[in-house]
């Protein structure tokens, strides 16, 4: 992938991939009830098909202006400062400024890898991305109205398994202030939606996964683990576990630590017990190998695990304390940001 698809891809994909890690270690501690106040729909959903089997969203502007944000501030090294001042200087895009709130979505097309597309809304300097785009090879084209970007670059096996071929990123402004990145098959699948239409906000299932999510949260993620094209994003050390699960919801807020909610749902009760008991195991054990470790305690406290017929439940709670606990050199690298 060339210079330009790959910074901006980063910028979007950070926030979101927050969400998701939040999420995983959580789910290795459990999940939990579901929220009384859900999260709203965001109108971006409109631009992910329907089909999609995971949705993701992060308040950018919010996760920004966090006080957790401005505490890591003074813990960015040199190289990530210099990173994210070459991405400003190549898109003219400020991170911490421009971009206001960011989703990405994972549809299914009957292979391991599914399609993806992430949309991007904030200010952007349409004419500056799109030159940037076509200086890095990028060819233009227009369809219903909008300017297709594709950007293409040649691939190599890497292993036996590994298809060589060409990796395509597709890049429009399809509305203005909004910046939507993703496969070109996606994006003529979005772009032939009524203008007026819902997109994924019409799948029942993952908005029924939306009403776990508490309407405070700043990023989220929402799935369906029932085999329909899971298998490019699940990691292989997860395939057990994952086989008896069928939808997660997972939530946080980041304000001063981290805080949220994981719901996992299981195909049956039996399966959420087995997990439930994999679970509870796995602190026991971690609990036992604490004792040298007291960050690695008070994190285990921050976990509260519960099991609800076919339900898995968590709320967790990490102070900003903690989580500069649990950096390891963190009071170097602070001190030396902080000069």
């Amino acid at each position: 992938m060339t210079a330009y698809p790959r910074h901006v891809l980063l910028g979007g994909i950070f926030v979101v991939a927050l969400g998701l890690l939040v999420g995983f270690l959580a789910y290795l501690s459990g999940g939990v009830p579901a929220v009384a106040v859900a999260q709203e729909r965001p109108p971006e959903f409109r631009y992910v098909p329907a089909n999609a089997s995971l949705v993701g969203f992060a308040d950018v502007r919010e996760l920004m202006d966090s006080d957790l944000r401005e505490l890591f501030r003074g813990l960015e090294s040199e190289s990530q400062s210099k990173n994210r001042l070459e991405f400003q200087e190549r898109t003219g895009i400020n991170i911490e400024n421009d971009i206001d709130r960011v989703v990405a979505g994972l549809v299914p097309n009957g292979s391991d890898q599914p399609h993806g597309i992430i949309v991007l809304t904030g200010r952007f300097d349409v004419a500056r991305l799109e030159a940037l785009a076509l200086e890095n090879g990028g060819t233009a084209s227009d369809y219903e109205g909008r300017r297709l970007i594709v950007l293409s670059r040649e691939i190599g096996a890497r292993a036996e398994s590994d298809a060589e071929g060409t990796l395509e990123l597709t890049m429009a402004f399809v509305e203005p202030g909004i910046l939507a990145l993703g496969s070109d098959v996606i994006f003529r699948q979005v772009l032939d939606l009524p203008s007026d239409g819902d997109g994924v906000g019409g799948s029942e299932e993952l908005m029924r996964l939306l009403s776990h999510i508490d309407a405070e949260s700043t990023a989220w993620t929402i799935g369906r683990l029932d085999g329909r094209g899971v298998e490019g994003w699940i990691p292989d050390q997860m395939g057990s576990q994952i086989l008896q699960m069928s939808a997660f919801a997972i939530g946080s807020q980041i304000n001063g630590g981290i805080s949220g909610t994981v719901m996992v749902e299981t195909h049956d009760e039996a399966a959420g017990l087995n997990l439930h008991s994999l679970v509870q195991g796995f602190m026991a054990l971690a609990r036992m190998q604490s004792n040298s470790r007291p960050e690695v305690a008070r994190l285990l406290d921050s976990f509260r695990l519960e099991a609800v017929g076919t339900n898995l439940t968590l709320f967790f709670d990490l102070s900003s304390d903690l989580l500069l606990q649990l950096i390891p050199n963190n009071s170097e690298t602070g001190s030396s940001g902080s000069n």
